[in-house]
């Protein structure tokens, strides 16, 4: 996490005392997709934390198989076995055997190992022949930009993770993103209920 935070700016009185309204919703993730290099009409959800998302997503999927690339942080793992699926580590991107969901870390953490775009890109079009997803956590991606793969969202099977929090060093935010296809974004919207981020934290993200 930064130990830098970025500058809090003057927050309105009215992200306190109301709900969100829909066009700071809008605002919000118009300047996500702009931040990250996601193309304008792709979906893109916005969650209380990528650490929310982490532990959604295995209850959207029937019990499946579960691949995770190299040796990464335990949370997808224990996210995705307490959803009663499968889980198995594969050792390299080629190694993910049948797998219906394939989650890769990109920069791993804790080693910072990279994957390439292209790399991964063929990964999304093995997903998707399976109906499957690929899960790329970009948590730490903004330091790294050009190993994104933003500029796909939308593609099918494609699940990008990108937490708001680290980069800025503002984790106390509680604010994450999900950059997919619309099916999917739909499904883990409807997940995540109404109002699943808070009108202060809206704002601060979007100045």
């Amino acid at each position: 996490i930064n130990p830098t935070p970025y500058p809090l700016p003057e927050i309105s009185p009215g992200a306190w005392t109301r709900l969100p309204q829909s066009g700071a919703g809008t605002e919000l993730l118009d300047a996500a997709r702009a931040c990250y290099g996601a193309p304008p009409d792709s979906a893109i959800v916005a969650a209380p934390g990528t650490q929310a998302l982490i532990h959604l997503l295995p209850r959207l999927r029937a019990r499946c198989r579960v691949a995770i690339i190299d040796t990464t942080y335990a949370e997808h793992a224990e996210a995705w076995r307490a959803g009663g699926h499968g889980v198995s580590e594969a050792k390299s991107p080629g190694d993910i055997g049948a797998a219906e969901i394939c989650i890769a870390v990109n920069p791993n953490n804790p080693d910072g190992h990279l994957t390439s775009p292209e790399v991964l890109q063929s990964l999304i079009e093995t997903m998707a022949r399976r109906g499957g997803w690929l899960i790329v956590d970009e948590a730490f991606a903004d330091v790294a930009p050009g190993i994104s793969v933003a500029g796909l969202a939308g593609r099918r099977g494609l699940i990008i993770l990108r937490s708001f929090g680290k980069f800025f060093g503002l984790a106390g935010l509680r604010l994450g993103f999900a950059l997919t296809d619309a099916e999917t974004a739909a499904a883990i919207r409807h997940a995540l209920g109404p109002w699943a981020v808070s009108g202060p934290a809206m704002e601060i993200a979007t100045k």
